[in-house]
C-alpha cells in the first residue's frame, strides 16, 4: 500500500514557459548530467509523481529530489542552479 502524497508535488505547479524550458533541458545533448538530472526531477515532481517514485526513475536519493522539489519551489529555475562552492582561493592574481 503506497504512504501518504508527499505536500512537495501537490504544491509544485508549472508555467508553459517553465515546462518547456525544462523539456530543453532534459532533451539538451550539451548541457551538464546534473542540470538534466534536476529537470527531469521537476517534471516528474509536477506530473503527479511521488518523491520515491521519481528517485527510482532519476536513480537518485530520496532526499535528493525532496531538496531541489523545495529549491525549484522557493526560487523557480533559477534555484536549479548550483550554489558557489567554497575552495582555495586563486593562487595567480588576475
Amino acid at each position: 500500500m503506497p504512504g501518504p502524497r508527499s505536500p512537495l508535488a501537490a504544491t509544485l505547479t508549472l508555467t508553459a514557459a517553465e515546462r518547456g524550458e525544462l523539456d530543453h533541458r532534459c532533451r539538451c545533448a550539451t548541457i551538464a548530467a546534473g542540470q538534466r538530472d534536476r529537470a527531469a526531477i521537476i517534471l516528474l515532481l509536477a506530473d503527479g509523481q511521488t518523491i520515491s517514485e521519481t528517485a527510482r526513475r532519476v536513480k537518485v536519493g530520496r532526499r535528493i529530489v525532496r531538496k531541489w522539489g523545495e529549491r525549484f519551489i522557493t526560487a523557480r529555475l533559477a534555484g536549479l542552479t548550483d550554489l558557489p562552492r567554497t575552495g582555495r582561493p586563486p593562487v595567480f592574481s588576475p
